[in-house]
């Protein structure tokens, strides 16, 4: 019994542990960010080789006069997953966008997840039951209304942890209006 468990904690030590080359690789995608496509179906159906769990892209689309949708949209490489928003169960890890103000900019709606991913049983220690993998290119919508006629700036960010490399990632986002323009992009570190 010791032994299981002594092998146990080795194999979880090794299954988690974050390559800071890796890390500092993704960190320099958020500070550089990719410029945002047009077509975001061509961005994210491109099979080019990329050795970075993920690419993320940010844009703003205006509905009406004061009714705005920020587009997210994440390619996965080299089979990497994460814990949707739409998972019935708690997870510290799940796909999230944090605004540190909705004084100007509120959300109107739920962020809509496309494709929708499915519920799934995972055996995983961890995990022990459903949850809801988004394991391909998805792109996220989230509605807002701009409360102000006035300039502002919105700061937040997206967390989510990134599988199998085990890591929490805090991507530093902003939302700027100006001059009656709306620009969402992701913020340096």
């Amino acid at each position: 019994m010791y032994y299981l468990f002594i092998t146990s904690i080795f194999i979880l030590s090794i299954s988690c542990q974050t390559d800071k080359k890796n890390f500092s690789e993704v960190v320099a995608i958020a500070e550089n960010p990719i410029p945002a496509t047009p077509n975001l179906n061509a961005f994210l159906l491109d099979s080019t080789a990329n050795p970075q769990p993920y690419t993320l892209t940010l844009s703003m689309e205006t509905l009406d006069m004061d009714s705005y949708q920020l587009v997210i949209a994440i390619a996965l490489h080299n089979d990497s997953y994460f814990v949707s928003p739409n998972a019935k169960r708690d997870f510290s890890g799940k796909f999230t966008l944090l605004l540190d103000n909705e004084t100007h900019l509120q959300r109107t709606a739920l962020l809509e997840e496309i494709p929708l991913s499915v519920e799934e049983y995972d055996p995983h220690p961890f995990v022990r039951g459903t949850v809801n993998w988004v394991r391909q290119n998805t792109v996220y919508k989230q509605r807002m209304v701009r409360n102000t006629e006035t300039d502002f700036q919105v700061s937040g960010r997206l967390r989510f942890t990134i599988e199998p490399r085990c890591s929490l990632e805090q991507i530093p986002i902003v939302i700027t209006y100006k001059n009656g323009k709306i620009k969402a992009e992701l913020s340096g570190c």
